[in-house]
C-alpha cells in the first residue's frame, strides 16, 4: 500500500508539471522583484516597530512624555500650515497652542480613567460630561473657562503607538481635525498605557481651552 504522504507528494508533481509557467527572464525577474518588495517592506515594519519600542517608553506611572510633547508639536505644526493658507486669503490667523501642565495632568486623568473602566467614551465612567474634570478643585485651574474639548483615541498594538500615527488618524477624522485647528489657546495632551502580555494598551486624551 503507498504511504498517503508520498502519494500526495506525488500527485502535487505531477500536476505542476501541466501548470504553464513563464520562464522568460522577464517574468522571473519580476517575481523576484516583488519578493525582493515584500522582504523590504517586512523588514521596514519591523524597524519601525523596534524604533517605536526604543523612542517611547513608558514611566513608572504609565505615561509618555516624550510621545505626549511631540503629538502638540505636531499639531502645531499643522495649525501653521494652515496659518499660510489664511494668510494668503487674508483671513485671521490660528495662535500657536501653548502646553498648559494643568491641562496635560486633566488628560492623562482623563485616558486613565478610560482604561481602568475598559469604556472609550467623552462621558467619565460614572456619566458626567469630561468637562467636569477640568472643574475638579484639585487641578486648580484658574480662569475662567470659554471654550473647551476634547479629542480622544484608544488602541491595542504589539509596540507602541507613534505620535505621527495618532496625529494622522485625529486628521482623517473631521470632527477631530476641526478641534486640532480650532480657535483655542491651550492645549494638553495626556497618554496613559500598559503592557497586557505581547499587547500594549493604551488611551490618548487632548484637552483644549481658551479662557475668557
Amino acid at each position: 500500500m503507498m504511504n498517503p504522504k508520498k502519494s500526495l507528494c506525488v500527485a502535487i508533481s505531477c500536476f505542476m508539471i501541466f501548470v504553464p509557467v513563464d520562464l522568460s527572464f522577464a517574468g522571473f525577474s519580476q517575481r523576484l522583484d516583488d519578493k525582493a518588495k515584500a522582504i523590504v517592506r517586512n523588514t521596514e515594519d519591523r524597524k519601525a516597530q523596534a524604533l517605536a519600542k526604543s523612542n517611547y517608553k513608558l514611566n513608572s506611572k504609565g505615561n509618555c512624555p516624550k510621545l505626549e510633547r511631540e503629538v502638540v508639536e505636531l499639531v502645531n505644526q499643522e495649525r501653521e500650515e494652515v496659518n499660510e493658507e489664511r494668510e494668503e486669503n487674508e483671513e485671521t490667523p490660528l495662535k500657536i497652542l501653548k502646553v498648559k501642565n494643568v491641562l496635560k495632568s486633566t488628560a492623562r486623568a482623563k485616558s486613565k480613567e478610560m482604561y481602568k473602566s475598559n469604556k472609550f467614551a467623552h462621558e467619565r465612567p460614572n456619566g458626567d460630561p469630561f468637562w467636569t474634570l477640568l472643574d475638579e478643585p484639585k487641578y486648580k485651574i484658574k480662569g475662567k473657562q470659554e471654550k473647551r474639548a476634547e479629542n480622544i483615541q484608544c488602541g491595542e498594538s504589539p509596540c507602541m503607538p507613534t505620535p505621527q500615527e495618532i496625529f494622522d488618524k485625529f486628521k482623517k477624522s473631521p470632527k477631530h481635525y476641526k478641534n486640532m485647528i480650532g480657535d483655542f489657546d491651550y492645549l494638553g495632551v495626556g497618554f496613559y498605557c500598559k503592557k497586557e502580555g505581547e499587547y500594549y494598551r493604551w488611551y490618548l486624551t487632548q484637552h483644549f481651552v481658551t479662557f475668557f
